[in-house]
C-alpha cells in the first residue's frame, strides 16, 4: 500500500474548517482539487455508505469524475474510497480530518489518501508528484477560505 500525506494548521475551529469544507455546492467557488462535490443520487448529506460524484483536476492532468462511497463522515474526519473496476486493481481510501489545535482555536487539517491494487505503483510512478500538489493546492484555498470568513 501506498500513501500521499499532506497537513496544514488553520486559523479557525475544526469545527469552522469542517462546515466550510461540508458545503459541497461551494467547492466550485474555491477548491481548486475538487472542483465539484455532491451526493449522488438525490441525497442532501454524506453519510457513510452514500455515494459521491466527485470532478477532480489533478495538476498538469485532465479532469475526471469519480463516485467515491463515504466511509465515515464525523466530527473527526470525512473518509471515502475509491476504486477503478475492482480494488485488486487499483482503490484510493481519501480522509480529510480536521483535528484541534490544544485551545480549540485552530485546525490541524491532514488530507491523504491510500493506495491499494496492483496497478497503485504505477499511479505512484507516474501521478503521485501532481496528486500532492493538488493536496497542498486544496489545502491552501481551505485555509485561506476559512481564515477569511473567521
Amino acid at each position: 500500500m501506498s500513501e500521499i500525506s499532506t497537513e496544514i494548521t488553520i486559523d479557525a475551529a475544526p469545527s469552522k474548517v469542517r462546515e466550510i469544507f461540508l458545503d459541497f455546492a461551494s467547492h466550485k467557488d474555491w477548491n481548486p482539487l475538487l472542483t465539484s462535490i455532491e451526493v449522488y443520487k438525490g441525497e442532501t448529506s454524506a453519510p457513510a455508505g452514500s455515494q459521491l460524484k466527485v470532478q477532480l483536476e489533478i495538476p498538469g492532468k485532465s479532469p475526471m469524475v469519480m463516485y467515491p462511497t463515504v466511509l465515515e463522515n464525523s466530527e473527526q474526519v470525512l473518509k471515502w474510497k475509491g476504486n477503478v473496476l475492482f480494488d485488486s486493481i487499483f482503490a484510493g481510501e481519501h480522509y480529510f480530518a480536521y483535528s484541534p489545535s490544544e485551545d480549540g482555536s485552530k485546525t490541524k487539517f491532514v488530507q491523504g489518501e491510500k493506495f491499494s491494487g496492483i496497478t497503485s505503483r504505477l499511479f505512484m510512478a507516474f501521478f503521485a508528484k501532481s496528486t500532492e500538489e493538488g493536496f497542498v493546492s486544496l489545502n491552501e484555498a481551505l485555509k485561506k477560505k476559512a481564515e477569511k470568513s473567521n
